[in-house]
């Protein structure tokens, strides 16, 4: 059968064209001869193939199927997968707490993108999923990571709350709200002041709100 890790390689190399034609059809090829053996990654690629319909006809269910095997063998792209064909409704009916429950399993395993996606949902979210302090912490994490998406995701955040303070200054808000906006507004600043340098970890919830 051949060895599995050689097999999505060449997957690999066929599928972005690096030493080789681009031929995507024959990297699904290799994909689904490393599949076959139980390879995760291999079947993560199978799963984006059936999704974007390359090489194959685009079916979000079969999509989901082997994200499903891969996330069983270990693979934390795939659990990041199976998250956003719950966000999107693709291949299984929208679920956001099911989203939810994926992303985590994928940020825990290592996936910067799944904190930033976790975010949106605790700042968008409403009833359990809305906690917009969580959301503040996941963005800060993975732009400490590098994450140019979480990077962005503060900035509309520190206007936002910029927008906010002056919208209560003018209302008239209470020196509580005040008090916390001012809290998030710190927090957040002191990442861009940093640059993320000190913040190598997830800030305790009394530091952020």
């Amino acid at each position: 059968q051949g060895h599995a890790l050689a097999q999505v390689s060449l997957g690999a190399m066929y599928l972005e064209g690096t030493g080789v034609p681009m031929d995507k059809a024959l990297a699904l090829e290799w994909f689904r001869k490393a599949a076959e053996q139980g390879n995760p990654q291999a079947q993560n690629f199978i799963g984006m193939a059936y999704e974007k319909g390359e090489a194959v006809g685009k079916d979000y269910a079969e999509a989901l199927s082997w994200y499903r095997k891969a996330a069983e063998g270990g693979s934390a792209s795939a659990e990041f997968n199976i998250g956003t064909a719950f966000l999107r409704g693709q291949g299984v009916r929208k679920d956001l707490a099911e989203a939810e429950r994926w992303y985590r399993k994928a940020a825990e395993h290592g996936v910067p993108e799944a904190e930033v996606r976790l975010g949106h949902l605790y700042l968008t979210g409403t009833g359990a999923l809305h906690d917009p302090g969580e959301a503040l912490r996941l963005f800060l994490h993975a732009a400490s990571e590098g994450l140019a998406s979480a990077a962005v995701r503060l900035g509309v955040m520190r206007t936002g709350m910029a927008l906010a303070a002056t919208s209560r200054r003018l209302s008239g808000g209470t020196a509580g709200r005040r008090q916390a906006g001012t809290s998030w507004r710190r927090c957040i600043s002191a990442f861009f002041i940093s640059r993320g340098k000190a913040l190598r970890r997830i800030l305790p919830r009394q530091q952020c709100g």
